[in-house]
C-alpha cells in the first residue's frame, strides 16, 4: 500500500484471548472505535452450557436446559421442588438454637463470642502491637512508669525504681529504667576500637588489643613504587574512586562534620550534622485536597479522597497479602515515609533496650572489650592513639616529602585513564624506545610502519652555486653543479658531456642539404626562406599543411584579469572578463545578464527568485525540523511529532490547523476551531489544568465523535469531562467537519 502524507496506518499482532481490562479497537458504523472490556456480557447475550452458561436468556429456559424443572416462588417456610427433593429431618430458624437440626441466622452467628475480641494496654505501662489482630503482641511500654514496690514472680521484692545513668547507686533490689540502662550500656567502652584487621595483600594487623598496622609485604609495588605520601593540597583530577570496589573499612566519626556533637546519643542527620532525634513523634496528620483525607487527632485514619481522580473508575488492589512485587523498585528516598517498626527487623526477636541491630540481621549486645590502643610502625605508619586513633603514612616514609612520581613501573598492565601526552609527558623519547632502537643510525629514519629505514631515493648532492644545473659527472648516485654562464645555452660535446656556452658556432647545420647555412643565425627570410603556398602577410599564418592562411574564428579578446570568466557583453566577436568574486556562484538576472553572487558563507545555498536574480540564502528550521549546519554540508532532521505545541494558560484560544495545545488553567479554557482548514490537517489537544477544556465551532462546522456528531454551527461544542482528557482531530471535510481520532481517558466527552 502506498501511503500519502498525514495518512495513518497501523499493523496489529495476535494478542491471544481477551482479558478483563483490555482495550479493543474495532469498527462501529464504519468508524474506528476503542472499547474497554470489563468482563460484563452485553444484554441479551446467551452463554452456551459448554462454556459455563445456561443456553438461555430467561430463567425458565435456563431451568429447562439445565434439567431443574420448575420452582414456585413462595414467600413461606417451605418451597416445593419438582424433579427432586431436599428433606430436612426437622428444624426451624431459632433465636436460641438447642437441637442439632435448628437453623440460625447471621445475626446469631455474629453475636457468638469466639474468644478475646480486643486487647488494650495501659498508657506508660503496657504497649499492644495489634498488627495481627488475632495475635496481639504485648510488651512493656518504652515510657514505663512503675512507682512503688512490687514482686517479680512473687519472689523478689524491688525496693525502688532508679534513673541513674552510671548505675553507681543501684542495688540488687533496684529496678532501673530502660533509658538509664541504655545510657549505661552505651557508655561502656564508648568510642573504643573493637578490633583492627588488615586487607589481604594491602594492610597487615597483628590483632589483639594492641595491634600493629603495616603495609603488606605482598602489596603491589611494595619494593618498586614510591608512594606520594600525604597529599595536603591540590585537586583530584583522576577518575572518581569507586566506593563499591576501592574503599574498605569504616568511616571514622571524626570525618563526619569533624565529629562535632557526635556522642552515644546523637545520630548523623541528612543535613550533615550530629543531633539527638526528636522523640515526640507525629503530632498531627493532614491530607492533601482532592488526594488524601485524614480524620485528624492522635489516631488519624488515612484514606484516598472521594474526589481523587479515578476514585470511582480505578480498582485498587486492597491489602496485598501474598505474591511477588514485580513493579519497579520503590524509591526509599521519595516514596517511603514514617519509621520502620522494631517488629519488622527479624520480627523483633531479641530486640530490647540493651540490644542493637547488627549487620548480620540479628539483635545483639555489642562486645564491650575491643581494641584498647592502635600504634604504627616507625618510619611507615603513624597513629594518634587514644579511643579514636587517626592512622596516616609517616612523614619519614621513603619519598614522603621529596619524591612525587610513582617511580619506575617495570611490570603490570595500565588500567587507569589514558595519559594525556600534551599535558603529562615531558623530556624526549629515547631512540631505544622505538622498536628497541633496531636499525636506528645516522642514515635511517623512523617510518610509519614502526621500523628504522633509509628513505627511498637517497644519494649524494654535492654543493653547488645558485642557478647551476645539477648533472651526473659519473655513473652513480652523486650529482654536482654544472658551471653556468650568462645568456648561454646548454650544449653537449661529441661525447655527450654538457656545458653552458655563451655563443653558438658560426654555422648551425640544418641537415640535408649540407650547403644550407644560417649565417650567425640572424633569422630566416619569411617570404623567400620558407617553401609554402599562399601569400605571407600581417594577417596570415603558416599552417601545418604548408599554407599561408587567415585563421578561422578571429575576434577580439579584451584584456582581463586572472580567474575571470570571458563573456559576450554584446552581440559580435568580442569577449571581455566578467567581474569575479571569491567563493561565489554564477547566476543570471531576469534578462539573462550573467554575474557572480557575493561571496557565500558556510551552509548558504542558491534560492531562486521569480522574475529576479537568484540569491544566496540560509535554510531556517520550521516546526518539527532541525538543521545542523557545517562547512560544505547541511543535515536536515525531523524532531518531535512534527506539530508545534502551545501551552495555553489563558481562558480562550483560537486554534490553527496542524498545531497542538495544552490547556492549563484552573478555569475552563475555551478553544475555537479554525474557520478554514485543508482536508487532512490535524489538531491535537491535551488537558492539564483543573478547569478542563471546551472546543467551540464556527458556522457550518461540526465535530464527529464516533457515531455521534455535535450540533452543526456555532452552537455545537465538545468538552472534556476530566481535566486530563485529550483528543486528536482530523479535518475530514475541508473547513467544516473534524473527526476525533483518539477518544477520552475517562467516562467520555460532553458533546453539545
Amino acid at each position: 500500500m502506498a501511503l500519502v502524507p498525514d495518512q495513518k496506518f497501523s499493523t496489529f499482532q495476535n494478542g491471544g484471548d481477551v482479558e478483563v481490562g483490555d482495550t479493543i479497537v474495532g469498527l462501529r458504523g464504519g468508524i474506528n472505535t476503542r472499547f474497554l472490556y470489563t468482563g460484563e456480557l452485553p444484554p441479551g447475550y446467551i452463554v452456551p452450557i459448554d462454556q459455563g452458561g445456561t443456553g438461555s436468556d430467561t430463567a425458565a429456559g435456563a431451568r429447562t436446559n439445565l434439567g431443574l424443572g420448575t420452582m414456585a416462588v413462595q414467600n413461606a417456610n417451605a418451597v416445593a421442588i419438582t424433579g427432586g427433593t431436599a428433606a430436612l429431618t426437622s428444624g426451624q430458624v431459632a433465636d436460641a438454637p438447642v437441637n442439632p437440626t435448628d437453623l440460625v441466622n447471621k445475626a446469631y452467628v455474629d453475636g457468638i463470642a469466639t474468644g478475646v475480641q480486643t486487647v488494650v494496654g495501659t498508657v506508660n505501662q503496657i504497649d499492644v502491637d495489634s498488627t495481627d489482630p488475632e495475635n496481639p503482641i504485648l510488651s512493656l511500654s518504652a515510657t514505663l512508669n512503675v512507682p512503688g514496690t512490687f514482686n517479680i514472680q512473687g519472689t523478689t521484692a524491688v525496693s525502688a525504681i532508679i534513673n541513674d545513668d552510671t548505675m553507681a547507686t543501684a542495688t540488687a533490689t533496684n529496678l532501673a529504667t530502660a533509658l538509664s540502662i541504655k545510657t549505661y550500656v552505651d557508655g561502656l567502652d564508648a568510642g573504643s576500637v573493637k578490633s583492627v584487621v588488615g586487607t589481604l595483600d594491602r594492610i597487615t594487623s597483628t590483632g589483639g588489643v594492641n595491634p600493629v598496622i603495616d603495609i603488606a609485604s605482598t602489596y603491589v609495588g611494595q619494593t618498586s613504587i614510591t608512594t606520594l605520601g600525604t597529599v595536603t593540597t591540590g585537586t583530584w583530577n583522576a577518575t572518581p574512586i569507586d566506593l563499591a570496589t576501592y574503599v574498605s573499612g569504616n568511616l571514622a566519626v571524626s570525618h563526619l562534620n569533624s565529629g562535632t556533637s557526635a556522642t552515644a546519643s546523637t545520630f548523623w542527620r541528612g543535613d550533615g550534622t550530629w543531633a539527638t532525634p526528636a522523640g515526640t513523634g507525629v503530632t498531627s496528620v493532614s491530607g492533601t485536597t482532592d488526594r488524601i483525607t485524614s480524620t485528624g487527632g492522635t489516631t488519624p485514619v488515612i484514606d484516598i479522597a472521594a474526589t481523587y481522580v479515578g476514585q470511582t473508575s480505578i480498582t485498587t488492589l486492597g491489602t496485598v497479602v501474598t505474591g511477588v512485587w514485580n513493579a519497579t523498585p520503590i524509591d526509599l528516598a521519595t516514596y517511603v515515609s514514617g519509621n520502620l517498626a522494631v517488629s519488622h527487623l527479624n520480627s523483633g526477636t531479641g530486640a530490647t533496650a540493651a540490644t542493637f541491630w547488627r549487620g548480620d540481621g540479628t539483635w545483639g549486645t555489642p562486645a564491650g572489650t575491643g581494641v584498647t590502643s592502635v600504634s604504627g610502625t616507625a618510619n611507615r605508619i603513624t597513629s594518634t592513639g587514644g579511643t579514636t586513633p587517626v592512622i596516616d603514612i609517616a612523614g619519614t616514609y621513603v619519598g614522603q616529602t621529596s619524591i612525587t612520581t610513582l617511580g619506575t613501573i617495570t611490570t603490570g598492565t595500565w588500567n587507569a585513564t589514558a595519559i594525556d601526552l600534551a599535558t603529562y609527558v615531558s623530556g624526549n623519547l629515547a631512540v631505544t624506545h622505538l622498536n628497541g632502537g633496531t636499525g636506528a643510525s645516522g642514515s635511517t629514519f623512523w617510518r610509519g610502519d614502526g621500523t628504522w629505514a633509509a628513505p627511498a631515493g637517497s644519494g649524494t648532492v654535492n654543493s653547488g652555486l645558485i642557478n647551476e644545473v645539477a648533472w651526473y659527472a659519473a655513473n652513480g648516485t652523486a650529482v654536482s653543479g654544472l658551471t653556468t654562464a650568462n645568456s648561454g645555452v646548454l650544449v653537449t660535446s661529441a661525447g655527450g658531456v654538457p656545458s653552458i656556452s655563451t655563443t653558438l658556432p658560426n654555422g648551425l647545420a640544418m641537415g640535408t642539404p649540407a650547403s644550407l647555412t644560417l649565417t650567425n643565425a640572424t633569422g630566416l627570410p619569411v617570404p623567400t626562406g620558407l617553401s609554402a603556398t599562399g601569400t605571407p602577410s600581417a594577417t596570415t599564418f603558416l599552417r601545418g599543411d604548408g599554407t599561408w592562411a587567415t585563421p578561422a574564428g578571429g575576434g577580439t579578446v579584451n584584456s582581463g584579469t586572472a580567474n575571470q570568466i570571458a563573456y559576450y557583453a554584446s552581440t559580435g566577436t568580442a569577449v571581455s572578463g566578467l567581474t569575479g568574486a571569491n567563493s561565489a556562484m554564477l547566476v543570471t538576472n531576469s534578462t539573462g545578464v550573467p554575474a557572480m553572487t557575493a561571496s557565500m558563507t558556510d551552509v548558504q545555498i542558491i534560492i531562486g527568485v521569480t522574475g529576479g536574480t537568484p540569491v544566496p540564502a540560509t535554510l531556517t528550521a520550521g516546526s518539527g525540523i532541525s538543521i545542523a549546519n557545517a562547512a560544505g554540508g547541511i543535515t536536515i532532521s525531523g524532531t518531535g511529532s512534527g506539530i508545534g505545541w502551545t501551552e495555553v494558560t489563558g481562558t480562550t484560544q483560537a486554534m490553527v490547523a496542524d498545531s497542538g495545545y495544552v490547556a492549563n488553567n484552573g478555569a475552563l479554557v475555551v478553544f475555537t476551531l479554525p474557520a478554514t482548514a485543508a482536508f487532512g490537517t490535524v489538531i491535537n489537544l491535551v488537558g492539564k489544568g483543573a478547569g478542563g477544556w471546551r472546543i467551540d465551532q464556527n458556522a457550518s462546522q461540526n465535530i464527529q465523535v464516533g457515531s455521534v456528531s455535535s450540533t452543526v454551527g456555532a452552537g455545537g461544542s465538545v468538552a472534556s469531562t476530566n481535566r486530563y482528557d485529550s483528543l486528536e482531530l482530523l479535518c475530514t471535510t475541508a473547513d467544516t467537519t473534524w473527526t476525533v481520532l483518539g477518544g477520552p481517558q475517562t467516562a467520555g466527552f460532553t458533546i453539545v
